[in-house]
């Protein structure tokens, strides 16, 4: 794990270029002429579930630190592989794809005033540096992954689609294990820290799908299980390689 942690932004990198890899911008237009819909999830989802759950937090009695993770949980965008999800359950895979790519792309823009103006958080780093190294990592996996699918083309990627999954996974386990740095020490030290973390990690995750849910539930059962799948599931890995 110490080994492998300063190459963590690199495995986020070309996680999220993968994904936008496999982007098939031509498939995304009708789902853009819903802008509203879209545009009200998008804000949803990055402005208000973190304030939402921010107020919710503040009386409980939890560390400031593990406070500041949920918060920054909710204000990350929603995994890009929540559209694989979707469509496995039957959900709006559709409007799944054009939300999960727009808060992505939005990262730099909205979850650095919320986390460090909105909300406060002592983050120890500035507005203008959280914003460029988020607009760093996203702008330019934005920009290969258009020029690389321009070059190869959607049939060679279609493809190649099992050589793609395989960098996949070989990026989740690196960043799985450089993430772990510091974990088993603190473990041996302090058990009951980390046994506290570790559960809010695994009730964070359905307790924001539920909320998704219900906030979303007017739109429709479907819609909205939609909505509480791309709320809980947020690409905190995103926003930990941008911090220091």
């Amino acid at each position: 794990a110490s080994f492998l942690r300063p190459t963590l932004p690199a495995f986020v990198f070309l996680l999220l270029f993968i994904s936008l890899l496999r982007v098939d911008w031509s498939a995304l237009g009708q789902v853009l002429r819903r802008p509203f819909l879209i545009g009200g999830l998008v804000v949803g989802l990055m402005i208000a579930a973190p304030v939402v759950t921010w107020v919710l937090l503040l009386p409980l009695p939890i560390p400031e630190g593990l406070r500041t993770g949920i918060v920054l949980m909710a204000a990350g965008p929603p995994i890009l592989g929540a559209t694989a999800i979707a469509f496995l359950l039957r959900l709006d895979g559709a409007v799944t794809l054009v939300v999960c790519l727009c808060c992505t792309l939005l990262t730099p823009i909205t979850v650095p005033p919320v986390a460090l103006i909105l909300l406060g958080l002592d983050l120890n780093i500035s507005l203008l540096s959280f914003m460029g190294r988020l607009g760093i990592l996203v702008g330019v996996s934005l920009l290969l992954a258009i020029l690389v699918r321009r070059k190869v083309g959607n049939v060679v990627l279609a493809q190649n689609h099992e050589l793609l999954d395989g960098l996949v996974v070989l990026c989740m386990v690196g960043f799985a294990v450089a993430i772990m740095e510091g974990v088993t020490d603190t473990a041996m030290v302090d058990p009951q820290r980390v046994a506290l973390w570790t559960l809010a990690g695994l009730a964070a995750n359905p307790l924001l799908q539920v909320l998704g849910y219900a906030g979303a539930r007017f739109l429709g059962r479907n819609r909205g299980l939609t909505v509480g799948l791309m709320m809980g599931n947020r690409n905190m890995g995103l926003l930990l390689a941008a911090l220091p």
